[in-house]
């Protein structure tokens, strides 16, 4: 029996079609941006749900996967369409220059760390006289389009100064001067830009560290509230909803797909009140924060969060009593890592009831029935 033509690549299919691209590129070292479901028209999906419900055959609805990935060390950005059903490629592309693939925290780290190791950062990190209980930190940023040298493959590195012995100290508050921008296909610093850090437009050279007072948020360095009794969620019957292996869920009269991918993290597909067709996909479409500073580099500070770097190559390992209260369903959600196999993020969607209050209420004042 085929696949529902909405369940999401499984680890095997990431494998068979990152297989398939590579012998496709033989001899190319290749870096992948993500391995997703293609999916497949949705008059096709249309007619499969009407089918389902009539007990007719299914149109034929092969699983396609889509990848994005570059020639490492290369401007060579590909998408590439391969047909799992078939086993075999179905189009290739190289895409314009103006294109470029998402973020992933893989070459990012490598970013941080060939940048502390630059001569001409390190330069500029001596210029600061740093006592010794602190350290400076470089944050890789995506290079925000602005009309100038879009085409180049860049991130722009902001400098922080952070506690040696804290790891999680707030570093934001502690803002430098200067900002390596670094050319991400020859993994190299290009230049170093002064930016101004207060108020007023002009930017300075590095100066010794003047001592900036921490503010702290991680909470053994802030003053909680300690007035609030413990509040335990019980539901000992179990939940209210089901889920099956392919993670439809039931819920009252409800029932929807969940599904996941490494652009919008959780989404929900073929939605249904009392299996009639609500909503076909829901899902978010973009998250971003215009950071509103005009000064350079500052006005290119606006993630697209999505895409610019992908929900669900982000998303958080969920835990009991921080992130969800009660009984509790967690799913998993699948990712593709820089060598195109299959990357687990562990508890990526969790399930729980919530009690969000009443509504409505109606009282009869006649009998004071509520």
């Amino acid at each position: 029996m085929s696949a529902h033509p909405l369940l999401d690549l499984t680890a095997t299919e990431v494998k068979q079609a990152a297989a398939l691209i590579r012998q496709l590129h033989r001899g190319q070292e290749l870096a992948f941006k993500a391995i997703t479901l293609e999916e497949p028209p949705k008059e096709l999906v249309v007619q499969y749900f009407k089918a389902q419900e009539n007990g007719t055959t299914h149109p034929y609805i092969p699983r396609i996967a889509f990848a994005a990935y570059y020639f490492k060390g290369t401007e060579h950005f590909i998408t590439t369409y391969v047909n799992l059903t078939e086993n075999l490629i179905e189009r290739t592309e190289r895409m314009s220059p103006k294109y470029h693939g998402n973020v992933d925290f893989e070459e990012v780290g490598k970013v941080e760390e060939m940048v502390m190791k630059n001569p001409a950062v390190i330069a500029e990190i001596a210029k600061l006289k740093l006592p010794n209980h602190l350290k400076a930190i470089a944050e890789t940023w995506g290079f925000g389009s602005d009309g100038v040298d879009d085409y180049r493959r860049q991130y722009q590195i902001y400098m922080f100064v952070g506690e040696k012995r804290n790891p999680d100290s707030n570093h934001y508050a502690r803002p430098l001067a200067f900002s390596p921008v670094v050319d991400a296909t020859r993994m190299e610093v290009t230049r170093i830009d002064y930016i101004p850090t207060g108020a007023g437009l002009k930017a300075q050279e590095t100066q010794p560290w003047r001592y900036v007072k921490p503010k702290e948020y991680v909470p053994e360095a802030v003053q909680l509230r300690k007035d609030l009794k413990p509040l335990r969620v019980l539901q000992p019957e179990g939940t209210s909803y089901s889920i099956d292996s392919e993670n439809v869920l039931q819920w009252q009269k409800w029932q929807f797909r969940i599904c996941f991918n490494y652009r919008e993290g959780l989404f929900l597909r073929d939605v249904r009140y009392d299996d009639r067709p609500v909503l076909y996909r829901i899902s978010l479409s973009e998250m971003t924060v215009p950071y509103a500073d005009p000064r350079s580099p500052y006005h290119r500070k606006q993630a697209f969060d999505l895409g610019d770097v992908g929900a669900g190559l982000v998303a958080n390992n969920l835990s009991l009593g921080c992130d969800c209260l009660g009984s509790i369903t967690y799913l998993d959600g699948l990712v593709t890592d820089p060598a195109g196999e299959p990357l687990v993020k562990k508890n990526a969607i969790c399930i729980h009831e919530q009690d969000n209050g009443i509504g409505w209420k109606h009282s009869n004042y006649r009998t004071e029935r509520k």
